[in-house]
């Protein structure tokens, strides 16, 4: 099992939504979820007990994730959460929005909490959770936040995100590597002037006919792996060639590969979102569809 998944809800106004109301909404909207009260051990034997934590399952009855409630003046965890994320969103972006969210969690006086496990994290029950989240946001006046992904404003438009970080991590990692291939090459120069000069003392004919026989035998099979590879490389053009002509006259194969284009196509557009940027007191909202929009909005452009 995968580390869980935490997906926010903090709320503004004086409204706990709980138990009942959830339950009933789930019901009403046909979510297929079922709920499952989990009470404190000290009221374990109370008829009228209030859960204090809600497990959603599916209809698999597959543990899809719980859900907690946490008031800002009765929590002893909250207001640190708060403090720990306004940190985060200074480095969030665009820059613009940072002040609006930072207002927003500081007059936040409490916070629904899903941690999600690996079943939530299906298309279906992903899009279940999904659809609560922004039923608590809309009857609460709340904002969405994502696990090291997105906030949102109260419409739900996408108002910050986090910079690509692993793109970062990754060239990082690709410079230690290269450097430490410079390392290792360095090392072989070295031994290579130490054999040199080793030899330079017992310098004669006979090492000179030698040295050459060894140069004679490495261009050689230099050469001979190099036509080799050319060969190899012709006749992997020759199979592709043999391939494409096999798959231009099956028009069956044709269609299936439009198929998966359009399949594709359908899954990139669900990637898209709409986002939001603060100008002047109001939001105007942009379509993110693509790398280029997505950077225009992480800088504030519309």
């Amino acid at each position: 099992m995968s580390s869980p998944f935490y997906y926010r809800v903090f709320t503004s106004i004086e409204r706990n939504i709980w138990a009942d109301e959830v339950e009933r909404f789930i019901e009403e909207s046909g979510l297929g979820l079922s709920v499952i009260g989990i009470v404190d051990e000290d009221d374990a034997e109370k008829l009228d007990a209030v859960p204090v934590e809600l497990l959603l399952c599916d209809e698999d009855e597959s543990e899809v994730a719980t859900l907690v409630y946490d008031r800002l003046d009765a929590s002893d965890i909250l207001a640190e959460e708060i403090s720990e994320f306004q940190e985060v969103i200074q480095e969030m972006f665009p820059e613009c929005n940072r002040s609006w969210v930072a207002d927003k969690l500081a007059h936040s006086i409490g916070c629904y909490c899903f941690t999600v496990f690996d079943a939530g994290l299906l298309n279906e029950n992903w899009d279940r959770l999904a659809t609560l989240a922004e039923w608590l946001r809309d009857e609460t006046n709340g904002i969405e936040q994502s696990d090291g992904g997105q906030i949102t404003n109260e419409q739900g438009a996408v108002v910050l995100v986090t910079p690509f970080e692993d793109e970062v991590e990754e060239d990082d990692s690709d410079d230690e590597e290269s450097d430490e291939e410079f390392d290792d090459d360095d090392d072989e120069f070295e031994e290579e002037d130490d054999e040199e000069t080793a030899e330079s003392d017992d310098w004669g004919a006979d090492s000179v006919d030698d040295g050459s026989d060894d140069f004679d035998d490495e261009e050689e099979d230099c050469f001979s792996d190099e036509f080799d590879l050319e060969s190899d490389s012709s006749e992997e053009y020759d199979e592709d060639d043999s391939s494409f002509e096999d798959e231009s006259g099956d028009d069956d194969d044709s269609e299936e590969e439009e198929i998966d284009d359009s399949e594709l196509e359908d899954e990139e557009e669900s990637e898209d979102f709409v986002a939001a940027v603060r100008i002047g007191d109001r939001w105007v909202e942009k379509q993110v569809d693509s790398d280029e929009s997505l950077e225009e909005f992480m800088r504030g452009e519309v």
